[in-house]
């Protein structure tokens, strides 16, 4: 086809081109025809095409005429390819630059593409590109239709993450979506980035286990749901991963409650199936302090050596807290989980609405055998005997049985703004059960009555002794420069280690204990502290008051000494799987012995006798109380460590062989009825009276008269064996235990019992006598798990987050404890429950924002991929 010159509109047309179109201008060259000189104006043109989401400021207008010349000259183009080509000049000199409808650019690629193959057409337009977008990717693929007449499309793939790619129509040559995810995407490499690229590699984006990590976070932190629309939080999140979803704090709450749901489930599998032993129950009472009655419930098993606990429930409470009322919601509570049959003992503080409780527990779970079974919460009762020895130094409760005006060694003390409040706790108020403390109190107060006379005035000085001590803690604590100096005058002690006196909290009275322990350790600087000019001011803190005479040093002393084996028994006992039944006899003959000798120490001060007193009064009580329990009694002739005296052996033995015989003791292999006898044999005769003998035993008489064909050579020796087998039907491991001497040796029975299950045969008799002895020694002695329980309620609803709803704070302590088992809440099967959850969404998402042009998840499912790989 014969070359024709350039037209007026064609020269006007070239001083509008970039540089970036001088592939053209060369063809041009090459036809004889000299290329335009720039014009003044065409640096401004370039500028602003560089800038420009196209590859060249050329690329989106037609090409000049002479550019057909580049076909090769054996190709004839045909009528409709000329007016095609009419229309392009017509729109290249009256459309506005760079706005070609989809039409044209296809006619425009379809020109250029004329007798090429789809990656020839490609690789020949890659030579035109001059953005710097397209650095940001790898060289781009041809992707073909997946059906005929459908558009061919190219794929660039992010070169920072290849799990991310833009897909591009071929007769397309705009890079705004190349730019957009260019700018989404992590910066280039630089020292700074270089370490975060280090940090994430190989980590995986995932929204749905974002939500999981969340909501774990907050459960098992006790963090607030409204965590995650807090701004800062937000920002770093978004400075790690750009495109990272965040739940909102309602969506956080449902979700807690959503694996709650789903975890209940493999709770009930876990308690009903896959443990063998027995379980049993802590129960105790919280009000939160949004005012808001809960029942915590906690259940405790032995298994792989340890003793294991939960959460099992946390019941909102509507009405009096009378036995009826608990023991219907603690029912609901095991039929839901399925334990009607599984619970052993359950363990609950000393008040008589639990008394109550386990006997209508009894009547709606008959498997359940109600106050045999209830053991009494040791930590309540060491609890009870503190506050009874500390009972004659209390203030309040003398000002409260005395009408007479209070002596003034005592007033003194006061300062006109002092109150109660003074020693207590800020969260003290949330501990108190007063069905509980009206109970001690009234307990503590019948005792007095029964106490032996002492001098009123060693009273009113150990008051005076005592109290003197809990100020000064108080005044101490709540000042800074007291506490500063006081911190300076330690440092010149080496031997003191602690910088400040401990405060008494009125709920916990072992802090008195610790306050008198502290104060003792300190009495050298105390002195100092209390004679300072500064701290003795009309309107300041006026600690001379508080200074001790070489009187009142000796009572907190002594004081001090009857108290300590209570701190250290509650310490002990306080410790998760240490409070077992089998450790509370002990303690209670090693504290009755404690108090018993002070009390009879004539060399001691008479108020802390009448402490003493009182105390063994409170130990001798509860230590009566363990009788009407079967649980104490056979876990002790389980452990017997200790001699006892003989006629409390022998009622422990008989209830563990009553126990043993009705509930765990296998059935003998030979139980079924004996064939009858031969016609004519002699039926041996059975005396009046007699029992016969039992299933499975034989005696010598009956041996006798047994035919000699009837006995294998084993049987007839069998007596001789000396190492008779649980296979032999004469065997009872229980009478065999019972008859060994105690074993001295042994410090953990629930070890030795274990070692003795897993060296038994199955479905043995010995294996059985090890399960009912693993399930007695299991036994918790106190709630202290189901208090702890209270206080992962109390982090989850400060005082600060007062609008949480009663199921929000159930669902987050249930999952806060459950989540210490990972079999209960497993990562997998939960990231999947809240994927399912997320399907929805993600669809409808995709429906709106998918198009051709669009950023997809490399093989990701409909609804776009729930990974994303970082790196």
């Amino acid at each position: 086809m014969p070359a024709e010159p350039p037209t007026n509109t064609t020269s006007k047309r070239r001083r509008a081109e970039t540089e970036s179109h001088s592939s053209d201008v060369s063809g041009a060259k090459g036809k004889g025809k000299a290329a335009p000189r720039p014009s003044a104006g065409r640096g401004k043109r370039r500028k602003a095409a560089d800038d420009s989401d196209s590859d060249s400021d050329a690329q989106d207008a037609p090409e000049p005429n002479n550019s057909e010349h580049d076909v090769e000259p054996d190709v004839v183009l045909g009528e409709d390819a000329a007016e095609l080509e009419a229309e392009v000049n017509e729109a290249a000199a009256n459309a506005q630059p760079y706005k070609l409808t989809a039409e044209l650019k296809r006619a425009k690629w379809a020109r250029k593409s004329r007798g090429k193959t789809p990656e020839q057409a490609l690789a020949e337009t890659m030579k035109q590109w001059r953005s710097v977008h397209y650095d940001h990717y790898l060289a781009p693929a041809v992707v073909l239709p997946a059906q005929p007449g459908g558009r061919i499309m190219h794929k660039f793939v992010c070169k920072f993450h290849p799990s991310k790619a833009v897909l591009r129509a071929d007769y397309e040559d705009s890079t705004t979506n190349l730019k957009r995810h260019a700018e989404l995407c992590d910066p280039p490499e630089t020292p700074a980035t270089e370490m975060i690229t280090a940090y994430a590699s190989g980590v995986s984006y995932s929204p749905s286990r974002m939500r999981y990590l969340i909501a774990m976070w907050c459960a098992r932190r006790h963090r607030p749901f409204s965590i995650v629309e807090d701004e800062e939080f937000r920002e770093i999140l978004h400075m790690l991963y750009p495109k990272v979803s965040l739940p909102s704090r309602f969506t956080v709450s449902r979700d807690i409650q959503m694996i709650v749901e789903d975890s209940r489930d493999r709770v009930k599998e876990l308690l009903t199936n896959d443990i063998k032993n027995k379980v049993h129950l802590c129960v105790d009472g919280w009000t939160s302090p949004n005012v808001i009655s809960f029942l915590g419930i906690t259940a405790h098993w032995y298994q792989d050596g340890e003793i294991q606990h939960i959460i099992l429930d946390f019941i909102k409470l509507d009405k009096a807290h009378t036995g009826a009322y608990l023991a219907e919601r603690l029912n609901n509570c095991l039929r839901a989980y399925g334990l009607e049959d599984r619970i052993l003992s359950i363990t609950c503080d000393n008040t008589e609405n639990n008394t109550t409780m386990m006997k209508e527990l009894q009547k709606l779970i008959p498997q359940i055998r109600g106050v045999k079974v209830r053991v009494r919460c040791f930590a309540h009762v060491l609890n009870l005997v503190v506050k009874a020895i500390l009972s004659p130094f209390d203030r309040a409760r003398s000002r409260r049985r005395k009408s007479s005006q209070e002596e003034e060694s005592l007033t003194n003390l006061d300062d006109d703004d002092d109150g109660d409040e003074d020693d207590e706790d800020p969260g003290s108020d949330e501990e108190l059960d007063d069905t509980r403390e009206a109970a001690d109190e009234a307990m503590i107060d019948a005792l007095e009555d029964d106490e032996v006379d002492i001098n009123p005035q060693d009273v009113i000085e150990g008051q005076v002794a005592v109290q003197k001590v809990l100020k000064l803690s108080t005044k101490v604590w709540n000042s800074p420069s007291v506490r500063a100096e006081l911190s300076r005058l330690v440092s010149s002690e080496p031997d003191l280690k602690s910088e400040v006196l401990v405060r008494a909290v009125k709920t916990r009275w072992n802090t008195v204990t610790e306050v008198l322990d502290r104060a003792l350790k300190m009495r050298n600087v105390l002195g100092g502290l209390c004679d300072k000019v500064e701290f003795n001011k009309r309107d300041g803190v006026r600690l001379r008051r508080y200074i001790l005479s070489d009187s009142e040093w000796v009572i907190v002393n002594e004081l001090h000494q009857l108290l300590m084996p209570f701190l250290y028994a509650t310490r002990k006992i306080s410790t998760s799987g240490r409070a077992l039944v089998h450790e509370v006899i002990p303690y209670f003959d090693l504290l009755t012995e404690h108090v018993e000798h002070f009390k009879h120490n004539t060399q001691l001060s008479d108020a802390v006798r009448a402490g003493a007193q009182r105390g063994r009064a409170i130990l001798d009580k509860y230590y009566s109380l363990t009788d009407d329990s079967i649980v104490y009694r056979i876990a002790m002739r389980y452990f017997r460590r200790l001699s006892w005296e003989e006629e409390w052996i022998e009622e422990a033995t008989a209830i563990i062989r009553d126990e043993w015989k009705t509930r765990y003791k296998p059935a003998a292999p030979g139980a079924a009825p004996p064939a009858p006898a031969p016609a004519g044999a002699p039926v041996p005769p059975v005396a009046s009276g007699s029992q016969q003998p039992a299933p499975g035993h034989r005696s010598a008489q009956a041996a006798a008269h047994t035919p000699l064909h009837a006995q294998s050579s084993e049987e007839m020796f069998v007596s001789l064996s000396s190492n008779r087998t649980s296979t032999n039907s004469d065997h009872d491991p229980l009478e065999t235990y019972l008859e060994d001497p105690p074993r001295s040796t042994i410090d953990n029975p629930l070890n030795f019992w274990s070692l003795f299950y897993d060296s038994a045969e199955p479905d043995s008799a010995d294996r059985a006598l090890a399960t009912m002895a693993l399930d007695f020694l299991s036994a918790q002695a106190s709630s202290t798990d189901a208090e702890r329980a209270f206080s992962r309620g109390r982090l989850t609803v400060p005082r600060l987050r007062h609008s949480l709803s009663d199921e929000s704070v159930r669902a987050g302590t249930l999952l806060g404890s459950w989540a210490r088992i990972p079999t209960l809440v497993p990562e997998r099967a939960t990231i999947k429950l809240i994927k399912k959850s997320l399907r929805k969404k993600k669809q409808d998402d995709a429906a709106v924002a998918g198009s051709s042009t669009s950023a997809h998840d490399v093989g990701a499912a409909p609804g776009g991929a729930d990974v994303i790989e970082l790196e």
